[in-house]
This record gives structure tokens, C-alpha cells and sequence, in this order.
């Protein structure tokens, strides 16, 4: 038997503490990051729901955008978005949103039905200029 055997598992133990230690922190760390995250975009989600009732559109629009930074999928945010193109006018915006939505949630009904009267319009407006 050698005598640094009982230093070399004393020194393991103490290694994985620390390590098994590291590790339950960075998992804390990363849970309070994505919760964190949720509770940010829902209240930028709010606030651009606000300003939308107030009629700033500006504002809203900026917000909503603030919760797309965060989560580039957010099916409020994108449905939202693609209203207020819809509102403009803004047929290709519509169809850039509302397809990114469609492409998580393929029987979205809100997001099929607006994308179909966008379509319907875009046509029109096709027509009227050609």
C-alpha cells in the first residue's frame, strides 16, 4: 500500500465535491436565466398589449419586437406583428409572420384565418393594379 493512495482519494472526494458542487450551481444559474427570460418577454408582451389599446402602434409594435429579440418564435409576438402589418397593409410582412408561426403550429386557426384574408387582399390589390 502506498502512502499517497489515502491523499489521492482524499483529494478525489474533495475533486468530485467540487465538481458535482460547480455543476448543481450552473443549473440553478441556467433555470433562473430562462425563468427570467418568460417574465421578461411577458411583460414586454404586456406593455405592447397596452400601447396597442392606447392606439400607439409605434410603440406597441416596438415592444412586440423587443419579446421577437428574446424569442425569435413567439407566436404572440409574430401573431401580433402580422395584425399590425395586416393593418398597414403590409401583405408580405403578414405572410413572413404568420408563416413562421405556421411552421410550429401548423393548425393555428387564428393564424390561418389571417393569412387567407391576407392572401385575399394581396390578390385584390393584384388586380386592381394590373
Amino acid at each position: 500500500m502506498n502512502i499517497f493512495s489515502g491523499a489521492y482519494k482524499s483529494t478525489r472526494k474533495l475533486t468530485l465535491k467540487y465538481t458535482l458542487g460547480f455543476f448543481i450551481f450552473f443549473l440553478f444559474a441556467i433555470s433562473n436565466v430562462a425563468v427570467a427570460d418568460v417574465s421578461s418577454i411577458q411583460s414586454d408582451l404586456e406593455a405592447a398589449e397596452n400601447y396597442k389599446t392606447e392606439g400607439d402602434m409605434y410603440k406597441a409594435t416596438y415592444y412586440y419586437q423587443v419579446a421577437l429579440s428574446k424569442d425569435e418564435n413567439n407566436a404572440e409576438a409574430l401573431y401580433a406583428l402580422a395584425n399590425i402589418a395586416y393593418a398597414k397593409r403590409q401583405y408580405q410582412m403578414v405572410l413572413t409572420r404568420l408563416d413562421k408561426v405556421l411552421q410550429n403550429d401548423a393548425y393555428s386557426a387564428d393564424e390561418l384565418l389571417l393569412r387567407g384574408k391576407n392572401l385575399f387582399y394581396e390578390k385584390k390589390m393584384e388586380k386592381s393594379i394590373a
